[in-house]
C-alpha cells in the first residue's frame, strides 16, 4: 500500500513552485528593465553637461587645421564701408584635412571658399569680406565666428573675425551764428 501524501503536504510544494515560476517570470520581466536604466544612467552621467570641457583654448590646439590670426582683425569701419582680410589655414598633420562646409555666424561675413582642403603640412588661404550693407544702421563691435566642418560633421577649424563700426565723422559744417541771434550788446551804465 502506498501513501501518497495529502493536499496539506503538498500545499507548501505548490506554492514553492508558484514563488519559483513568479521569480523566474518576473527576473525575465525586470531584466531589460534594469539593463535600460543601467544604460540612461551611463548616458546621463557621460553627457556633454557633465563632462569638464577643455578650456576654448585647448579645444582649438585640438583642431586639425590651424586658422592663422586668430582673431583676424578689420579694425573700424564706417557704416557703409566694407572690409577686407585674409585667415591662413595650416594643416600640421600628416594627412588631408577638407572643410566641406565654412560657414560663418553673420551673414555680414562672406568667405572666398564654400569648402577647402588642406594637404599635409601645408597652408591655405581665405579671404574674409565684411558688408555692412544688409544693416546699414549697425553701429557697435562684432566678433564673427567662422567655422568648418569636413563631410561627417566633424569640427576642422574655428577662428574669429573681429569689426568695429563706428558712427560716422560729423562733417556737415557748423552755421556761423547770425548777427539777429546775438543778445544786444551791454551798454556801460555811465556814471553820473
Amino acid at each position: 500500500m502506498t501513501i501518497s501524501p495529502g493536499a496539506e503536504q503538498l500545499a507548501p510544494v505548490r506554492q514553492i513552485k508558484r514563488y519559483r515560476r513568479f521569480l523566474y517570470a518576473f527576473g525575465l520581466s525586470v531584466l531589460p528593465l534594469a539593463a535600460l536604466v543601467a544604460y540612461a544612467f551611463a548616458v546621463v552621467t557621460r553627457s556633454p553637461a557633465n563632462v569638464p570641457r577643455a578650456s576654448p583654448a585647448a579645444e582649438l590646439e585640438s583642431l586639425p587645421v590651424i586658422f592663422d590670426p586668430n582673431p583676424v582683425e578689420l579694425g573700424e569701419l564706417r557704416p557703409t564701408q566694407v572690409g577686407r582680410g585674409v585667415a591662413s589655414l595650416s594643416n600640421p598633420s600628416d594627412r588631408l584635412h577638407e572643410a566641406a562646409i565654412i560657414s560663418t555666424s553673420c551673414p555680414c561675413l562672406r568667405v572666398s571658399h564654400a569648402s577647402i582642403r588642406v594637404e599635409p603640412h601645408s597652408t591655405a588661404t581665405m579671404d574674409v569680406t565684411f558688408d555692412p550693407s544688409e544693416e546699414p544702421d549697425f553701429r557697435g563691435a562684432l566678433s564673427i565666428e567662422v567655422t568648418g566642418t569636413d563631410p561627417n560633421g566633424t569640427l576642422v577649424f574655428r577662428g574669429k573675425v573681429n569689426v568695429q563700426v563706428q558712427n560716422p565723422p560729423d562733417d556737415s559744417p557748423k552755421a556761423s551764428p547770425r548777427l539777429s541771434d546775438a543778445p544786444p550788446p551791454v551798454e556801460a551804465e555811465r556814471s553820473r
